[in-house]
């Protein structure tokens, strides 16, 4: 409930700051549905309501709130991400139950969104690490074209660069 407040004051006071990390947003709101109050609420319309509150204060209290951040700082949101059979592809995971998974809708919300790619070799130990930068396979990545290469290496600081030297910034 306070991330918003935090995001807000690094913004306006601490411009040497460039980059904000938001590790485990998935967790985040594992946090939420584990909470005995939002157990506890689960009778009659408190249990639908519950679930309508969690998302509306996820998204204005994080990720919308970022479009009001200063230009110069990137937030950066991770996310887990599980594979659905059904569209066969990957997707950003969204705890609790199929009602707030469809309320989230989480990767409209982002003018980047990459993908962890890992490849293994035939003994079935990692190669390597890369990320996705557009649709690609099952991954529905998008990186605004900053990149040429579908595949680059899972390095978050060339992302970055990228993506200031893409904005100007």
């Amino acid at each position: 409930e306070h991330v918003k407040m935090y995001l807000d004051f690094v913004s306006l006071y601490m411009p040497h700051i460039k980059t904000i990390i938001i590790p485990d947003f998935t967790h985040y709101i594992s946090a939420i549905l584990a909470d005995r109050k939002f157990i506890g609420r689960k009778a009659g319309g408190e249990a639908f309501q519950r679930f309508w509150e969690l998302a509306g204060d996820a998204l204005e209290g994080i990720i919308l709130s970022i479009d009001n951040l200063r230009d110069d700082l990137i937030v950066v949101t991770e996310y887990h991400s599980e594979y659905n059979e059904v569209s066969d592809s990957w997707e950003i995971f969204v705890p609790g139950c199929k009602m707030l998974r469809h309320s989230f809708k989480l990767d409209s919300y982002y003018d980047y969104l990459l993908y962890t790619h890992v490849e293994k070799k035939d003994d079935g130990t990692v190669s390597s690490y890369n990320f996705v930068t557009r649709k690609w396979d099952k991954y529905n990545a998008r990186c605004a074209e900053i990149f040429k290469e579908t595949l680059i290496p899972n390095n978050l600081q060339t992302v970055l660069d990228a993506i200031r030297k893409d904005n100007g910034i």
